[in-house]
């Protein structure tokens, strides 16, 4: 049971740390409370940064029903040296009129051009209603060899009354072939969360299998009793660190796999044990009937 424990936790450490090979470079990161300092804050509040947040978050609450625009930050020569760039950042909302939406202008030599968070959903999706902590991107795909941005404008733009709260930003570059769509934030991408889940949940098998074996022949009792209580803990660890993820604002691929693996580990570990021990204590009895008789 300790090598299991121990190449789980190699592999969940492995994923954690491969997230650093994403290659987005940083160009800029926007703090609130460093624009609140130089006067420079155009709109909203400061709110106090929440657990996990690299600082405070932006505030804005628009209490009339007309359309509105509010001015967040403007990046002078922002030092974009690559086509394709984005600006990131989480954001939180409640009771926002439907049609409502983040927005950044690129200012070019050749013109303005915007990008818009209007999509159905994910990273692009429009504000509309309440929505927990999620991702958001605005990303824009100059040409190759193009001009780079002069000036970047940031706004927010309401369609009626809501409240809206906007954590730290940052403004990456990428490569042509990166995908600009990936929550920086998250502890791991989808892609290594469904990988972390296969490789637990292969081992989770091939452990059940062995313990249904060695269970039925009444073999290896204390080696199954002790691996299924340390899977029963195991399984709590994960619902513990799953609902962490979630109260800290990580996205569904980070807090749902180690909940479902939780839920799972904890109820085969606590439950079968009762059954099992049972049953060994059946074959016992029949083993000393057998050499009785």
């Amino acid at each position: 049971m300790n090598r299991s424990r121990k190449a789980l936790l190699a592999v969940a450490c492995c994923l954690l740390l491969s997230r650093t090979a994403w290659s987005e470079e940083v160009v800029r990161s926007i703090r609130w409370q460093e624009l609140a300092a130089a006067n420079a804050l155009t709109s909203g509040t400061l709110v106090a940064a929440r657990e996990g947040a690299e600082g405070p978050s932006l505030r804005v609450v628009h209490e009339g029903q007309a359309p509105a625009t509010f001015a967040l930050v403007t990046i002078e020569r922002p030092g974009i040296t690559a086509a394709h760039y984005a600006l990131k950042g989480r954001v939180r909302y409640e009771g926002v009129a439907s049609g409502s939406y983040l927005e950044m202008w690129n200012h070019l030599s050749e013109g303005a051009f915007f990008s818009r968070t209007l999509g159905q959903s994910g990273p692009m999706g429009r504000l509309d209603g309440s929505s927990q902590w999620r991702a958001f991107v605005l990303p824009f795909f100059n040409r190759e060899g193009g001009s780079p941005p002069e000036k970047l404008v940031v706004n927010l733009v309401m369609a009626g009354a809501g409240t809206v709260e906007i954590g730290p930003l940052e403004l990456v570059q990428f490569a042509a072939d990166e995908n600009l769509f990936a929550d920086s934030t998250a502890w791991w991408s989808d892609r290594q969360a469904g990988l972390l889940g296969g490789i637990v949940g292969s081992l989770l098998g091939i452990l059940g299998a062995v313990i249904g074996w060695l269970g039925s022949t009444a073999r290896a009792k204390g080696f199954v009793l002790g691996t299924l209580k340390g899977i029963a803990w195991l399984g709590i660890g994960a619902l513990v660190f799953g609902a962490l993820a979630f109260a800290v604002g990580q996205p569904y691929a980070v807090y749902y796999p180690p909940v479902l693996l939780g839920t799972i580990s904890a109820a085969l570990g606590f439950s079968l044990p009762r059954a099992l021990i049972e049953r060994y204590e059946e074959l016992e009895l029949r083993r000393i009937q057998a050499l009785d008789a």
